[in-house]
């Protein structure tokens, strides 16, 4: 017997079946969005982090949802973590081996000042407590673990070492006592601060620009990853499952 015929010309029974099951997938949202749990995404070497507001009846004033990270300049090579929806945001990318991007031993890097330099995410650890952490985007590799995550964690998202993620409305002394910023900090306690609200960082694809001649920086080791066109207008209630 020809298998090749046979498996070609199966008996119209079967491709009915699968053409009903199809249809009755495709028909059914319940159906659908367990078979997809995920909202649909992409890759890229780089992006940039968009804040997305977990609860977004407690938004702060003005709201916050869908703003980019980066750095305010508060010193010499030194950034105090902010968001921001004015400006582009910074673009990052993963730096590190394969190897590294598969054990979660990489650091999140973007390039800044002229000529390009790396900085990295960083935590800034006060001496007065240990239940909040600033963060900052400096010149260097940045802090060991903060990185996105891989599966089979639920979500790709920016993980901060044994922390959760707050913006903060508040002034930056390096700033006029006028102008406020959303600060972002590593919180530790359950409960959140007066002028705060959770938020959790999910990668947008960006284009990572060429670097010029003189660089300091380099894109080597900058590995691709899962990122979202649009993270700040998906719809979660149809990802239960993973929100």
């Amino acid at each position: 017997m020809n298998f090749d015929i046979a498996y070609r010309y199966a008996p119209p029974p079967v491709i009915q079946i699968v053409r009903h099951a199809t249809e009755i997938a495709s028909a059914n949202p319940l159906l659908s969005r367990q078979q997809n749990p995920y909202p649909p995404s992409t890759f890229s070497k780089r992006f940039k982090l968009i804040a997305n507001v977990i609860d977004r009846a407690q938004d702060i004033l003005p709201p916050i949802h869908g703003w980019a990270l980066q750095g305010a300049d508060i010193g010499a090579g030194l950034n105090s973590a902010v968001l921001n929806n004015t400006t582009p945001g910074q673009i990052f990318y993963q730096n590190g081996t394969a190897n590294e991007v598969y054990h979660q031993a990489f650091n999140i890097l973007t390039d800044t000042s002229s000529p390009p330099i790396p900085y990295g995410i960083v935590m800034h650890y006060p001496h007065d407590t240990e239940k909040v952490v600033g963060l900052g985007v400096d010149i260097g590799t940045g802090t060991s673990g903060i990185t996105l995550t891989n599966p089979p964690y639920p979500m790709v998202e920016l993980s901060v070492p044994r922390s959760r993620l707050v913006a903060c409305k508040q002034n930056i002394p390096y700033y006029p006592l006028k102008r406020e910023f959303a600060v972002v900090k590593a919180f530790r306690d359950q409960d959140v601060p007066d002028g705060c609200v959770w938020i959790e960082f999910l990668p947008q694809c960006a284009e990572l620009p060429e670097l010029p001649a003189g660089r300091i920086a380099t894109h080597e080791f900058a590995n691709r990853g899962i990122c979202f066109e649009d993270p700040a207008r998906i719809h979660w209630i149809k990802y239960s499952e993973v929100r």
